[in-house]
């Protein structure tokens, strides 16, 4: 019984801490809501591209962090936040992918702590006719003329 009762008081705490925080978010106006984020349509492996987010209104006087994050980190780097400044209503980063990618569809994600929005790439593998005899482990022979 006793155990129930710490339940059923931990339960109705963190609902009663849940309902506060909201509450003080919606009273403090966070900021501007993420509006959209922009990445390229394909990036070549070992090649970088710039991404874009957009917010719904210019930042405060604190300016706003966005959070990114991919579904394939192994094969896809960008930094994990970016700081949008006061008075600006959009940000850039750079989006690496690595040299072994392979051809896949990739997921970005940004997010302000409320609210989120989501971009699709397409990872293209290097051609192995673009790479230099010496990176496939060509051998070279040389002539001299005659």
């Amino acid at each position: 019984m006793q155990q129930v009762s710490c339940r059923v008081t931990s339960l109705f705490l963190g609902l009663v801490f849940a309902a506060i925080t909201g509450i003080a978010s919606a009273i403090a106006g966070e900021g501007p809501a993420l509006q959209s984020i922009k990445v390229p349509r394909d990036i070549g492996a070992g090649y970088i591209e710039a991404g874009m987010v957009k917010l719904d209104a210019p930042a405060g006087k604190d300016g706003v962090v966005v959070y990114i994050v991919n579904d394939h980190p192994t094969m896809v780097s960008h930094p994990a936040r970016i700081y949008i400044k006061p008075g600006h209503d959009w940000g850039r980063f750079p989006i690496r992918a690595s040299q072994q990618a392979k051809s896949r569809l990739v997921k970005i994600g940004a997010s302000t702590g409320d609210d989120g929005a989501v971009g699709k790439m397409r990872l293209r593998p290097v051609p192995a006719q673009s790479r230099s005899l010496m990176q496939r482990n060509v051998p070279i022979r040389h002539r001299i003329p005659q």
